[in-house]
């Protein structure tokens, strides 16, 4: 079940792999082991200096791995080496970098009616880590507007992005940029023009997962229907304008 898709800097490409507890790394057109995480690793970023930040889900589903480990934020160093750099967290789901330098992390509450969650802001050199946001809806892929001033944020069971401001995120201050009328928003990145790519999960078992184009003023560009699986669930755009989806229905990556 791949997820957390990342164009790295020196041409790689990183995902994790939820149910199998590891990031994999394509280099060369060889496919490799990053690192073992355990539990379920989720989200997955690439910081400055090479090393990969992850969302750890403890080992909830679709995590079938049997080594448990404590929800929160992990760390792979260069050198392969995983550590633990924030806990506390019910099931983090996606994480990205702020243009603040800081580290945003979504945090579902994963029960049925997916009507809970909350945001973390984690500080990776000092390991201070705060809930900046608790919210009614289930938080899912994050990320940021093309003026770095708004937090975006998908809402998951209400099929929708919403968007806050950085400096005092509120429930109250959240506003709708878009609302789904095919599938749900999960994971999603922005290409050149602003535009919002978005991968949506089907709404039904026999539902096929789409990847949509949003344009800043939440108009519906485009529909890809890929016709694989219900679960599409996030997308990275690399240097090669070229468009990389976890189909991780079928457990893999398409580009």
């Amino acid at each position: 079940f791949t997820e957390g898709p990342v164009n790295c800097q020196d041409g790689a490409f990183a995902a994790t792999s939820i149910d199998r507890g590891e990031v994999a790394i394509v280099r060369n057109g060889k496919v490799g082991v990053l690192a073992t995480t355990g539990g379920g690793p989720n989200g997955l970023v690439e910081a400055k200096d090479g090393s990969f930040y992850l969302t750890q889900n403890g080992g909830q589903w679709p995590a079938k791995n049997i080594i448990r480990r404590e929800p929160g934020v992990q760390k792979i160093a260069k050198d392969g080496t995983v550590s633990t750099v924030a806990g506390g967290m019910v099931a983090p789901n996606d994480l990205a970098f702020g243009p603040d330098g800081l580290l945003y992390v979504t945090d579902p509450t994963r029960k049925p009616e997916r009507n809970d969650g909350r945001v973390f802001r984690l500080n990776v050199e000092t390991g201070q880590c705060d809930q900046i946001l608790h919210v009614d809806w289930y938080p899912n892929g994050i990320g940021f507007d093309g003026d770095d001033t708004r937090i975006v944020i998908a809402d998951t069971g209400r099929r929708r992005l919403v968007s806050m401001p950085i400096k005092d995120p509120s429930p109250e201050k959240a506003v709708t940029l878009f609302t789904m009328t095919v599938g749900m928003p999960d994971g999603f990145a922005y290409d050149a023009d602003g535009n919002c790519v978005v991968a949506a999960v089907g709404v039904k078992e026999d539902e096929p997962g789409t990847v949509q184009v949003w344009s800043p003023a939440g108009k519906c560009l485009e529909v890809i229907e890929l016709k694989r699986t219900r679960f599409i669930t996030n997308v990275s755009i690399g240097k090669d304008r070229k468009l990389y989806i976890c189909d991780s229905g079928n457990g893999g990556v398409v580009v």
